[in-house]
């Protein structure tokens, strides 16, 4: 595929993008509207010879994406055994407090209600941000993209390593996909 037709194509690709997702132009700088879609350093990427092309991309798109996604799915697993911690620890306060309740009963205040307030309301955080179901989702795209990482020796052709491009995409963008699914169901 010549250039003219690839950044025609590469266009047409970014034109469907926003389409399929008109939200996150809520969330798009609009002083880079203006700017160009394709810049000068990716003519200049894609001026440079195929083996240094299949190397840039799998330095600053592959392996970012991949550590990215594994860092995420470690802060989430992180977030979900804290706060499941501090479930228990609620609970287990609310718990000691009706015990002494029963034992003391003359004492007049325990705030039993106020700390099963606080545990519940933890759950229901968690709930919310689904720490659980993120960092399985990100730990499987992190495999996933290790798994087309593995594909790079095999890239030989133009066409083979724009297939290989078509792929690794396709894999970032279903993630991405479930990230927005989920926060319009959030």
């Amino acid at each position: 595929m010549d250039y003219v037709n690839g950044a025609r194509s590469f266009r047409t690709y970014l034109a469907e993008i926003l389409s399929a997702n008109r939200l996150i132009g809520d969330r798009m700088p609009p002083d880079q509207a203006a700017a160009d879609q394709i810049t000068t350093s990716m003519e200049d990427v894609r001026a440079l010879p195929l083996e240094d092309r299949i190397r840039f991309y799998d330095t600053h798109r592959i392996l970012e994406q991949r550590k990215w996604y594994a860092k995420k799915a470690g802060a989430n697993k992180k977030a979900s055994r804290l706060w499941v911690v501090a479930s228990v620890i609620a609970y287990a306060v609310a718990i000691v407090l009706s015990l002494m309740r029963i034992t003391q009963p003359t004492f007049v205040f325990w705030p039993i209600e106020p700390v099963i307030v606080v545990a519940s309301s933890i759950l229901g955080w968690m709930q919310v941000k689904k720490f659980n179901e993120l960092a399985s989702s990100y730990t499987l795209t992190a495999h996933e993209i290790g798994i087309i990482r593995g594909k790079i020796p095999e890239m030989k052709t133009e066409g083979d390593f724009s297939q290989f491009v078509v792929e690794a995409e396709q894999a970032f963008s279903r993630e991405h996909t479930q990230w927005v699914a989920r926060q319009q169901h959030a």
